[in-house]
């Protein structure tokens, strides 16, 4: 069978259409396997919940490369959807908060928890010396317990939209933890993250303008629903920071190197800088 239309373009895979009903994700020959199997499993966990997601349909090999079959989610990523309705962003971030506060309400087998996960990927963060990554270590060992489903990945370009609901993608990172985790997430990638390629200029403008503002909705609402303090969500801001250094872009790295670098020097009662922007 022969791929169709790129639909999306990542930093692991690329996704094209494959049949009228299934995605086909190309991953790219520097991920893992470990993590390709990872991504199978934990979407497999998800079967009982009360949220919409991609099912999984098999594993493959496409043109030498490995690949997963998923289940089309047919829709308009809320990002799409933002450009085409800029101006009603206080709708779309109170409803990630409540599309969050779904998923929050699950516990799935079967998944990583999230304070072992936080340490292996803090282990592969090359910006980091091993005594800074062991006082973040100790910093996570010490965070609050949980034990719900969390998506570790959760913002507006993985909300795809249709008339029949909303479908929640990307499952590679899910783990059981601690929600105020996932939220702080989930407010880093709101207020630093670069934005994918594929939105136009104009939309870049868009949200550059009320990124903030979004984000600020979005945690509110969020608050109002759960019943979860500020206190509760900022405590983890350095453990998610240290969490998405591994994998964080140009841009993004350098405001995710600053919050670390402020923990560090307040733990070591130093002002010397301690990791290079």
């Amino acid at each position: 069978m022969i791929k169709g239309n790129l639909i999306g373009s990542g930093a692991t895979a690329d996704v094209f259409d494959w049949t009228e009903n299934t995605i086909i994700k190309i991953f790219k020959d520097y991920e893992s396997d470990e993590a390709i199997e990872r991504e199978i499993n934990n979407t497999k966990a998800l079967e009982n919940c009360c949220f919409k997601f991609p099912q999984f349909i098999q594993k493959l090999q496409y043109e030498g490369k490995r690949a997963i079959v998923f289940e089309k989610a047919i829709g308009k990523s809320m990002i799409k959807q933002m450009e085409a309705r800029p101006f009603a962003y206080k709708k779309f971030a109170k409803k990630l908060a409540q599309l969050q506060f779904l998923i929050h309400k699950s516990h799935v087998n079967g998944i990583k928890e999230q304070k072992p996960y936080f340490k292996e990927r803090i282990s592969r963060a090359s910006d980091l010396a091993d005594d800074k990554k062991e006082k973040l270590y100790q910093l996570i060992d010490n965070m609050p317990e949980g034990n719900c489903l969390c998506h570790s990945d959760f913002h507006p370009d993985n909300i795809l939209c249709n008339e029949n609901g909303d479908y929640i993608i990307d499952w590679a990172d899910c783990c059981n933890g601690n929600v105020c985790a996932d939220v702080a997430r989930t407010i880093l990638t709101l207020t630093t993250a670069e934005l994918p390629e594929n939105v136009s200029r104009f939309t870049k403008i868009i949200i550059m303008f009320i990124r903030n503002r979004f984000s600020t909705i979005y945690t509110k609402e969020y608050l109002k629903i759960s019943g979860k303090t500020i206190k509760q969500i900022d405590e983890w801001q350095v453990a998610v920071a240290a969490y998405r250094l591994c994998a964080a872009k140009k841009t993004e790295k350098s405001a995710i190197l600053k919050i670390i670098n402020s923990y560090l020097e307040e733990v070591e009662g130093t002002t010397d800088e301690l990791i290079s922007l």
